[in-house]
């Protein structure tokens, strides 16, 4: 129940084992045990066990940091060490070298708080984070942890609280105004923030609801939702700022949040819950981006429109970042759904979940008519049903590069209904890598890959898994289906070219190559839970290709923020690295 010495309760006979193991580690601690097995010939009264646990953070993590503020670390042991890893990634965010001074102090025992200052000042804007390594109890009874805090760091901050007023500058805690619009307006006036990026709406818990206006963002004023009612801490997973009601006019109708021409993508929208606008028209969104973003932590809704709801459109020029958002439509009372749309844009779309739930005519969970980038370690697909359900639709002359994704296209029940995982209908550029591409086996047409242009010969399609399509793996432009992964013409193979049925025939792009159709055997694909197990076959979770072979520079972790490649040395095919070996 505490660190300390421990002895035995009960009575045991001389000469027989003990083996004492900590069953519960409380949140936050790191806990170490010694003497913990041996055999009984005398009373056994050494048995130790060693916590540490970082007390508080000011500021708390994930919160605001004022550029020449310090940031002050308490723990529950003295401590030593905690060096500033400047080398962690990714390099553009880590401000470790920014660091003047780390000095250990006391406040409630010997050198148990560390306060880091800025040699100047810290460099500002979204996700910058410092990573702390080795950082050690005196005793080195508990072994060493690393610590990583993440800031916006800027100049100047609005409050906006659902119990606060539109009046003054919202400049503190207590004087928080009550519209996120209005607190945009108020740092807009200070005519410093486009320049320096460096200026954010913090916004707490609560309910914003909109009342035909939508929430228009302006270039350096970032918004950071999910505070505290106090502002002491930020949990931006939660989404628990909830903006919703009836927004403005966008391109897709009306919706509640607009990112204008001129916004730079190193402004920042996080920790939202976007409903979407519920004004029960015909057409209705959640976002659309016209310049640039970065777009984390949200759930972004479609709304409650009649003929067409949409989540997010991307539809400008600039370069947008979207990672570790719910994007989704999720009624199914509309003609026509599509979570994600991009029309236009640079993008990276990481580690997302991008759904819908069915529609009455159409449900498309990413459509691609415009733009360039790179989407990889996502959830993409439908769930619910409609006549016609399409995970990813390619109708994009771009180059992309598409890898480690879950692509799904969800079963309609509709007698005669159409379910394609990934259609492709235009003449792109770039490859298409490590994805899970996973059809109807149920739907009276399921399709995993259909051609409306023929792949272009440049695009690679490679080591890609492919399943669960109840009329082809892949169908070309012309119609004709293939239904094998085959070797050469006459020989079937566990990994190849896509053949017609007896491998009679081969799709004849070289770009296509390496694939497979295996059962991957997922933890738990009925709930939802993609993870390897360890009777996966190793054919499929180690059998993915090196993304830097396609020009992949950074190569980003898994949907469990594990390495890639992972522990055995390879690359696994979808969202996760396996963790139980595989067979």
């Amino acid at each position: 129940s505490s660190s300390g010495t421990h002895t035995f309760t009960n009575t045991y006979l001389s000469g027989s084992s003990y083996n004492v193991s900590i069953q519960s580690i409380p949140a936050g601690y790191t806990c170490s045990i010694s003497n913990n097995s041996g055999t009984f010939t005398d009373n056994v009264s050494n048995v130790r066990v060693d916590c540490l646990r970082l007390v508080t953070i000011s500021p708390a993590d994930s919160t605001f940091l004022g550029v020449s503020q310090p940031i002050v670390l308490t723990f529950t042991k003295p401590m030593t060490g905690c060096a500033v890893d400047t080398t962690a990634t990714p390099a553009a965010s880590n401000f470790g070298s920014d660091v003047g001074s780390a000095v250990l102090s006391t406040t409630n025992t010997t050198n148990d708080t560390l306060t880091l200052t800025p040699t100047t000042t810290w460099s500002n804007g979204a996700g910058r984070f410092i990573q702390l390594v080795n950082c050690q109890t005196v005793d080195g009874t508990v072994p060493a942890i690393s610590i990583r805090i993440q800031y916006f760091v800027g100049s100047n901050a609005a409050y906006v609280s659902p119990t606060g007023a539109d009046v003054g500058a919202c400049g503190s805690i207590a004087t928080a105004c009550l519209t996120i619009n209005y607190a945009i307006t108020r740092l807009q006036s200070l005519g410093t923030c486009a320049g320096s990026q460096d200026c954010a709406v913090l916004v707490a818990n609560g309910t914003y609801t909109l009342t035909g206006t939508s929430i228009t963002l302006s270039n350096g004023i970032s918004l950071q939702g999910s505070y505290a009612t106090d502002f002491s801490s930020r949990f931006p997973s939660q989404r628990s700022s909830v903006i919703t009601g009836t927004g403005g006019a966008c391109s897709v109708g009306q919706c509640l949040v607009v990112s204008p021409l001129g916004v730079a993508a190193t402004t920042a929208f996080s920790g939202f819950t976007v409903m979407g606008d519920q004004s029960g028209g015909a057409n209705t969104g959640g976002m659309e981006v016209s310049g640039g973003l970065s777009i984390t932590n949200n759930r972004i809704d479609g709304g409650n429109g009649t003929l067409n709801r949409s989540a997010l459109n991307i539809t400008g020029v600039g370069a947008v970042a979207i990672a570790n958002n719910r994007i989704e439509v999720s009624g199914n009372g509309a003609a026509n759904a599509a979570a994600l749309n991009i029309t236009g844009g640079a993008v990276e779309v990481y580690l997302n979940q991008i759904l819908t739930n069915g529609a009455t005519t159409a449900a498309q969970a990413l459509v691609m008519t415009g733009g360039s980038g790179s989407i990889y370690t996502n959830g993409i697909g439908n769930t619910g049903t409609a006549p016609t359900m399409l995970g990813f639709t390619i109708q994009a002359t771009g180059n992309y590069r598409i890898y480690n994704n879950m692509i799904f296209s969800g079963d309609t029940s509709t007698p005669g209904g159409t379910a394609v995982a990934l259609q492709l209908g235009a003449l792109f550029t770039g490859d298409i890598f490590n994805n899970f591409i996973i059809g109807s086996s149920t739907s009276s047409t399921g399709i995993c890959i259909q051609e409306n242009l023929a792949i272009p010969a440049v695009v690679d399609l490679v080591s890609n898994d492919v399943l669960g399509c109840s009329t082809a793996l892949l169908e070309d432009a012309g119609g004709v289906q293939y239904t094998s992964i085959c070797s050469a013409v006459g020989t079937p193979a566990a990994i190849g070219n896509f053949g017609t049925p007896g491998c009679a025939a081969l799709y004849g792009n070289a770009g296509l190559k390496n694939n497979m159709s295996i059962d991957p055997l997922f933890a738990n694909s009925a709930s939802g839970d993609f993870h390897y197990t360890a009777s996966s076959p190793c054919t499929v979770a180690q059998g993915g290709v090196d993304p830097t072979t396609y020009g992949v520079i950074v190569i980003w972790p898994d949907g469990d923020f594990t390495a890639r490649p992972g522990a055995d040395g390879f690359y696994s095919i979808g969202i996760y690295e396996p963790q139980l070996g595989c067979l």
